[in-house]
């Protein structure tokens, strides 16, 4: 891979996870609406025959040996996470990530669960 591609690739993967995040739930909310779960379900497994025909139909080189390991996992987390705090532009990205992931995320994941909850409440 040319290093002049890395920004297009960054923010090719970046369109495609939010797209998902937001068009996922929706596709998701409709067909369920429209069909049911079962078939949901039987949806989401047909999907996943693309993905298992392109990897079984991948020609990869052999890898290389890993080296050997020379610190454990968690020295290793120790310093990705110093390197982080020493950086101030890393460590707004990764705060903000940090911020949308535990906050954001787990409200779409359970959207359905508070509007279900909230369709279903009597007044009271």
């Amino acid at each position: 891979m040319d290093r002049r591609d890395l920004g297009n690739a960054i923010a090719l993967n970046s369109l495609m996870f939010n797209s998902a995040v937001v068009l996922g739930p929706t596709a998701g909310g409709v067909v369920y609406a429209a069909i049911g779960p079962g078939w949901c379900f039987a949806a989401n497994a047909v999907s996943f025959i693309g993905v298992i025909g392109s990897l079984v139909s991948m020609h990869l080189a052999a890898a290389a040996p890993a080296p050997p390991l020379r610190r454990s996992a968690l020295a290793d987390m120790r310093q990705g996470l110093v390197y982080v705090a020493r950086h101030p532009s890393i460590r707004v990205v990764i705060g903000l990530l940090s911020a949308v992931t535990l906050l954001g995320l787990s409200y779409v994941s359970l959207l359905p669960a508070f509007a279900s909850r909230s369709c279903t409440a009597t007044p009271g």
